[in-house]
């Protein structure tokens, strides 16, 4: 496996980013809440 350049590692943060806010509801339940994302994203 070939390493990511570090364009390519912000875009999978910032498509996991997306996954994870349209999916607040779903994660809540299994404790990754609004708080915890909002810190991630930081």
């Amino acid at each position: 496996m070939s390493k990511s350049s570090y364009a390519e590692t912000i875009n999978f943060a910032k498509v996991m980013l997306s996954g994870l806010k349209s999916n607040t509801e779903r994660l809540g339940r299994r404790g990754l809440d609004s708080d915890f994302i909002t810190g991630f994203e930081e």
